[in-house]
């Protein structure tokens, strides 16, 4: 498993690579927004007794949403569960009291996250729980084990608080598990006096840097390379492996050529390909892949492969491809929700079984929680995988062209991305001037900010030119300044004419 960060020009931006293919995109951006597991100091704004929530404001975004269960004075009470129930949330919570929150599910185009005030902070051999006291030992580890665990709860430092053993906790030594408890009791301390200095909703948990955010998302044990293109991302991610044994530590790679790492690592094209609705397989069928405010929806197609037996095997070949490209997709770009996957039908029950098999092992890989529902009695599969972070369309495009946005397109906020880093790969060559060329869209409703930031990164020699084009970014002319104003002349005098005056 390979580490590929692009920290030059424009944002940061990550991809995990997986015998070769990319798994996943990380976007600075996206992973600065409320993400699963930060933690805010948040002020009650309303409750509602006819939803039994409560709207919370946490200082950023829209207003977060909080039901009765997720908090603690409900979940602490020593009530039968029928008589908790029967207690509304103005019981337990006040509008105006502050508190802590933690994020589950984050913020959406419409929605705003989902929060609970049952804390729980991460590490890699537990979970330590602030407000909830016991020990409690992974769902996975039964038995012996399991038992030995829960007679240490005495030897461990939690005065009170609560403690989750996770199943690799129960292989390490004790004393190892007490000292990252007191890590993470340290840390939660280090959030409380953040809270405390804050007069105002915020976010207390710590700001890290993205390298290091891309590596929590990461299985550290199988990660063997990590190839970044600053010195800066270097040392942040030796830092991450500091305490590993060297044997084990994975190969770092400084990339220093002017060209773009994700250009160069081939993850440039992946990142593209993910952005289609069509994703072929190597049999030469296809997938087709449509988000509706509903749900996803994909269908399975045998496109070109007209396989070698009888048609009964091209459709089972077929469908089983499809099965392991559906959540090799689900993952890369980052789709949640509710899924319906209309496969090629299939007579045979033992082909149906099989393909249920590949689905079930297929969704055990990933990092998000994956529900296989089955087939639905229409015929079609359906399933759930757990949100995290916003989708790559959600990031990167935009909806344009009708008046229920079905037609997408990159984002303004992308084509100023990929304007910096084109022009970012550019300031390594020996040239005096550059005349760089981006749609008309992005040059009429951006046109200051774009010219703004691109001179940071090229003070005084570029000129900014445009096309009626949707979303192409390229280099014009690079070379002698006084060629370079020629050509910027003459461009702008056509620009004109389709009436854009860009005078900057």
């Amino acid at each position: 498993m390979e580490l590929i960060a692009n920290m030059k020009a424009g944002e940061a931006r990550a991809a995990l690579k997986h015998n070769g293919r990319v798994t996943e995109f990380f976007f600075e951006s996206a992973m600065d927004d409320t993400a699963a597991g930060d933690i805010y100091k948040g002020r009650v704004v309303d409750v509602l007794p006819g939803m039994d929530a409560a709207f919370i404001e946490i200082g950023k975004g829209k207003k977060g949403y909080l039901h009765r269960d997720n908090i603690m004075a409900y979940r602490l009470m020593k009530e039968p569960l029928a008589e908790k129930k029967q207690r509304g949330i103005k019981d337990f919570i006040k509008k105006g009291e502050y508190l802590f929150v933690q994020v589950v599910k984050e913020e959406t185009a419409k929605k705003g996250a989902k929060l609970k005030e049952n804390l729980s902070l991460p590490g890699k051999y537990c979970v330590y729980l602030p407000d909830e006291p016991g020990l409690f030992i992974s769902q996975k580890v039964e038995g012996a084990v399991k038992e030995e665990w829960l007679e240490q709860e005495k030897a461990l430092p939690l005065n009170g608080d609560g403690l989750i053993v996770r199943t690799e906790g129960t292989v390490q030594p004790l004393d190892v598990v007490k000292k990252e408890v007191s890590q993470l009791q340290s840390l939660w301390q280090d959030m409380v006096l953040r809270g405390e200095e804050l007069s105002s909703p915020g976010k207390v948990s710590q700001e890290e840097h993205f390298l290091t955010k891309c590596l929590a998302n990461a299985p550290l044990e199988y990660v063997k390379r990590v190839a970044v293109d600053t010195r800066e991302a270097v040392e942040t991610a030796k830092a991450q492996f500091s305490g590993w044994d060297p044997e084990k530590r994975p190969e770092f790679v400084l990339f220093e050529q002017p060209e773009n790492i994700f250009s160069k690592e081939n993850v440039e094209v992946d990142l593209e390909r993910a952005l289609k609705p069509v994703a072929w397989l190597k049999s030469g069928g296809f997938l087709q892949i449509e988000k509706t405010e509903m749900c996803i929806t994909i269908d399975v197609n045998t496109g070109r492969f007209t396989g070698k037996h009888d048609l009964g095997h091209t459709i089972v070949k077929t469908n089983l491809e499809a099965a392991t490209e559906v959540m090799h997709q689900l993952r890369v770009r980052n789709l949640s929700g509710m899924v319906m996957i209309d496969f090629i039908r299939m007579h045979e029950e033992k082909d149906r079984q099989h393909l249920m098999q590949v689905l079930e092992e297929k969704a055990a890989e990933d990092p998000q929680k994956i529900r296989v529902a089955g087939f639905s009695h229409l015929g079609v599969v359906e399933l759930t995988r757990q949100r995290s972070r916003h989708s790559l369309e959600e990031h990167m495009l935009e909806p344009f062209g009708t008046e229920y946005g079905k037609g997408r397109r990159l984002s303004e906020k992308e084509l100023m991305e990929r304007s910096k880093r084109m022009l970012g790969s550019w300031m390594e060559e020996d040239v005096d001037a550059i005349v760089l060329e981006v749609p008309d869209r992005l040059l009429v409703r951006e046109g200051r900010a774009l010219y703004d930031d691109l001179q940071q990164i090229a003070p005084g020699r570029l000129f900014i030119v445009s096309e009626p084009k949707e979303q192409e970014i390229v280099v014009r002319y690079a070379g002698d300044l006084e060629v370079a104003e020629q050509r910027n002349q003459a461009l702008k005098a056509q620009m004109k004419q389709r009436g854009i005056d860009f005078r900057f």
